[in-house]
């Protein structure tokens, strides 16, 4: 249940793994059917314009990340040093250079400035 109703949000959300997105706006009715269709273990969303080819494949490509990736990508986000986001999960450094290796390739970027600059694009 979001108060945010534009769609690329509702885009970004479904394909993040999102079950459903039911705007807060959204009439009682709406929103126990909504819910009712989430719960039968399908997908809910109010219609929304299609995606632009190139948001699908961002948005897949962070879709491809692991939980872990997407903590340390958050972290790099907010500026979190390498020795901070290892504290942060308790883990090593070097755990943390190895996903960051990983996650670098998935989103298909070289450092971690440019990995920043397009999780803020999607308003990660």
């Amino acid at each position: 249940v979001s108060a945010s109703e534009e769609a690329p949000t509702i885009r970004r959300a479904l394909a993040l793994g999102a079950a459903g997105f039911i705007p807060k706006s959204a009439a009682l009715p709406t929103m126990v059917e909504a819910i009712r269709v989430i719960l039968e273990g399908e997908t809910w969303a109010p219609e929304v314009e299609a995606a632009g080819e190139e948001e699908v494949d961002l948005q897949a490509r962070i879709a491809s990340l692991t939980p872990s990736q997407l903590r340390i990508l958050e972290g790099l986000k907010v500026g979190r040093l390498n020795k901070q986001i290892a504290f942060d999960l308790g883990v090593t450094e070097a755990t943390i250079k190895a996903h960051l290796t990983s996650v670098f390739r998935k989103l298909g970027v070289q450092n971690r400035t440019q990995a920043v600059i397009l999780a803020q694009s999607l308003e990660l």
